[in-house]
């Protein structure tokens, strides 16, 4: 999957596989995979852009009701769902972790600190 800019050809290139397999063996129905995936682009200037999806389907064994006709593979709906401007809570989320860490290593410092002086006898009399 690729956004392309139409007037300067500039390509911005995500890898996003969407896979779902399933089937019946000697221990029943299985599955796996899903129907939904999310990807996130790097930022990109603003611009008229056009989304290359290279799509591809297949069936690992053929059943026998497509073995005979030519007809092609059962068609599955895809629908693809494109954000602008989404924020990355993340990046919030580490930058108020390494914000508080300072005032939590102090406090932890300074109560191990005073309960090794309570321990060795306190204040002298």
């Amino acid at each position: 999957m690729a956004l392309v800019n139409i007037d300067t050809n500039q390509s911005y290139s995500v890898f996003q596989s969407l896979e779902h397999y399933s089937g019946t063996d000697s221990d029943g129905r299985w599955e796996e995979g899903g129907n939904s995936e999310t990807s996130l682009l790097p930022p990109v200037p603003p611009g008229t852009y056009k989304l290359l999806i290279e799509p591809d389907a297949g069936l690992f064994s053929k059943p026998s009701s497509l073995l005979s006709s030519s007809a092609p593979l059962p068609a599955q709906p895809v629908t693809i769902t494109i954000k602008y401007d989404v924020p990355v809570w993340s990046n919030y989320l580490i930058a108020m972790a390494l914000l508080l860490a300072v005032p939590a290593i102090s406090l932890i410092r300074r109560m191990m600190f005073e309960k090794s002086r309570w321990e060795k006898g306190g204040v002298a009399e």
